[in-house]
């Protein structure tokens, strides 16, 4: 018999927040792997475009630039890492974004918050929007059904990210 060669195809992972430290890393990460990987940021140098299939420059608060940019990608997967203390709107932000991918059926969703989610009393804004990304995308998960995964700065980044996107439910 003879053998027939299978091509898989490669895996999309969208990078929100790519310019930043976390961006950067994943997005090596990915890259080295064989992922396609497309970075979205509203700051881009030159060493951000470097490692990605495609770098979209864009401010995500504007909702046609986020539906341009999900039309020209069509990623299986989603990492959020656009959330940092001296960011003013991280949860509206975060929202048009996911919203948007869940629009064009997004299969996976991470998102790396700085601190772990509390559920006391938060002591800034910046505590209060995690709560409430973490929250909204354990909610909209269940409702549109895509996995997704929380990272903290606690935890290894690299080795949640390889362990997440490894299952092959794309």
């Amino acid at each position: 018999m003879e053998k027939v060669k299978t091509r898989i195809k490669p895996i999309k992972v969208l990078v929100v927040g790519s310019s930043g430290r976390r961006g950067r890393k994943v997005m090596k990460f990915l890259k080295d792997r064989g992922f396609l990987v497309f970075g979205a940021d509203r700051i881009a140098q030159e060493e951000d475009i470097k490692g990605t299939t495609r770098f979209f420059k864009l401010n995500l608060r504007h909702r046609d630039s986020i539906w341009l940019m999900f039309n020209v990608v069509k990623p299986h997967a989603l990492v959020y890492c656009a959330i940092a203390r001296g960011n003013r709107g991280n949860y509206g932000t975060f929202f048009s974004v996911l919203s948007m991918a869940i629009k064009f059926g997004i299969k996976k969703v991470m998102v790396i918050v700085t601190k772990p989610p509390i559920h006391k009393k938060p002591k800034d804004l910046l505590e209060i929007e995690e709560l409430a990304i973490v929250s909204a995308t354990q909610l909209l998960a269940k409702k549109h059904d895509f996995k997704h995964d929380v990272v903290t700065q606690g935890d290894n980044l690299l080795k949640k990210i390889k362990r997440f996107l490894k299952e092959r439910s794309l």
